[in-house]
Formats: C-alpha cells, structure tokens, sequence
C-alpha cells in the first residue's frame, strides 16, 4: 500500500489577516455575489455581516471533505475566493457565492482528496483560502 500524499495548496489573493490551518468539523459561509466569510468550526473568518448565511455543514463519524471548487476573482482590484463548493465523501454538500467577475475569474478543482485542514485570509471578505489535503 503507498503512503498518502499530503499537499497544500492556496488560492486567491494577499490581503486580509491570516488564520491558521484547523481540522474541519463544520464548515459554511457568509456569502451573496462573493464569500464574504469562511465559518470555520464557529469561527467567522472575514465579514461579521449577518446577511447570506449559507447553511453550516456539521461532519459526521467517518466523513470528511473529498471535493472543492474554488472561484477566485478580483473584488475591488483585489483576488479574492468568489465561490467556494465543499462535498463529503457522503455526498452532503454545502456552497458559497456567486462567481465575482468574469472577466478575471479562475477555477480550481481538487477531487478524490481527504481535506485535512483549512486555513486562510480574510478581511472585508475571504482574500486567501489554504487546504491541505491527502492524495493516493
């Protein structure tokens, strides 16, 4: 059997203020035409808003995050997570955001992973989003 390979790999933008890398229990978002915040196991990370709360994905026994897309455009000239999709290894999901510009926007996919963590920057809104994650 061949050991996992763990990466970590981050996406959108320099700004905002860093929080660490967590273990993922719950996971969900403030979000309407970008994720204005990443609500990390009770945390808010970026915008207090208390509009576009998406629901909160609590994991059960056994499951973990195994897909994420990841949006990232420029939001007042600055990269930034647009959108962001999260579903388990049950199938249960839970998503975030509109796409941001068009013009600017990039998508990333990591599929058939084990999330082991996430981490980030946020400010106004999610700046920087940072998984680490298992591959075989």
């Amino acid at each position: 059997m061949s050991e996992p390979n763990i990466r970590i790999s981050s996406y959108g933008g320099d700004g905002g203020v860093k929080f660490d890398r967590e273990e993922v229990r719950e996971i969900g978002f403030r979000a309407d035409a970008i994720v204005e915040a990443l609500i990390l196991n009770g945390v808010h990370h970026g915008s207090q808003s208390l509009d576009s709360l998406t629901d909160i994905l609590v994991l059960k026994d056994g499951e973990y995050i195994n897909y994420v897309n990841i949006r990232t455009s420029n939001v007042a000239h600055r990269l930034s997570i647009s959108r962001l999709i999260f579903r388990t290894n049950m199938n249960r999901e839970v998503q975030g955001g509109a796409g941001g510009d068009a013009d600017n926007r990039q998508n990333y996919d990591l599929n058939n992973v084990k999330v082991l963590s996430i981490g980030g920057s946020a400010a106004d809104w999610l700046d920087r989003i940072e998984i680490e994650y298992e591959t075989n």
